[in-house]
Parts: C-alpha cells; structure tokens; sequence
C-alpha cells in the first residue's frame, strides 16, 4: 500500500511540475513567435486541456495519496513541521493557480476569440498590449507557481524540520 501510494504521488508531482512549466514555456514560445492567431488559439487551447486532463488530476491525485501516506506511516504533524509549511505552501499554489493562472487564461482565450468588433482587427488581437500584458503576468505568475513546486519538493525530500 505504502508504494502504491509513493509511486501515485511522486508521479503526480511530477506531472504536475512538468505541466506547469511546459505551458510557461508554450506560451513564452508563442509570445516571442509573435504571435499570430493560430499559434496563439492552439497554444491557449493546449493549456486549457493539458490544465483539465493533466494538471487537474495531478493536484488532486497528489493531495489524496500525500494525506493517505500520513495515514498509512501514522505521520504526526507535530513532528513534521515541513508537513506542515508543504500543506501551506500548497494552498497558496492552489491560490495562485486557481485565482490568478487559470482566470488570466480564460481572459486571454476570450480576447484572442473576441468578435472584430470587440476594438481590434483579428490580426491584431494577440499583439494587443493588453494580450501581451496578461500572457507576461501569466509567465510571471507560473515562475511563482513552479518555484512554489519545487520548494515544496525540496521540503518533501530534505525534510528539514
């Protein structure tokens, strides 16, 4: 059971990082492409579902398996402080991701898909100043979220405290 459950969050993590940081990438990639409506739509349209179908799954897989493993090894969180701050630091993670990335994103799909009369010719809608402003915040705001991720990491293999 202790395995199967290590395994599950080990492999959750990972998926999770790996997400999070190839979506940044994907979308620093199409930024500094310039652009263009179909790099853009695909790129926005890759993070969505790589959002639901791989990001999802991981945070909830990692959360499960992480409480069952303190079940299982009957972890007392007196005696685990980095337990601790690594539960902390997950919810501020889940703040970051579901209150600023995930809504930034949408925003951006929604100005990137606008009718022409929404203020800006197709052509020009993913070269906006308020497209490029939200995708900066949005790289800016995963750098966080992955430095997040591996602080967290670093407390789960170091176990400080």
């Amino acid at each position: 059971m202790r395995a199967a459950l290590l395994y599950l969050h080990v492999a959750s993590a990972v998926t999770l990082i790996g997400e999070l940081l190839f979506a940044s990438l994907w979308l620093r990639s199409a930024l500094a492409r310039g652009g263009g409506s179909a790099i853009t739509r695909y790129t926005l349209a890759t993070m969505a579902w790589t959002s639901k179908s791989v990001a999802l799954p991981s945070l909830l897989v990692n959360l499960v398996t992480g409480l069952g493993l303190l079940h299982v090894e009957h972890v007392r969180l007196s005696e685990a402080r980095w337990i601790v701050v690594s539960l902390i630091l997950y919810v501020l993670l889940m703040g970051i991701w579901h209150g600023m990335l995930t809504p930034m994103r949408r925003k951006m799909q929604k100005l990137v898909e606008a009718a022409p009369s929404a203020g800006y010719p197709t052509e020009e809608r993913e070269a906006s100043s308020e497209f490029h402003s939200m995708a900066s915040r949005w790289v800016s705001a995963s750098v966080g979220a992955a430095a997040l991720l591996f602080l967290i990491l670093f407390l789960m293999v170091a176990k400080p405290f």
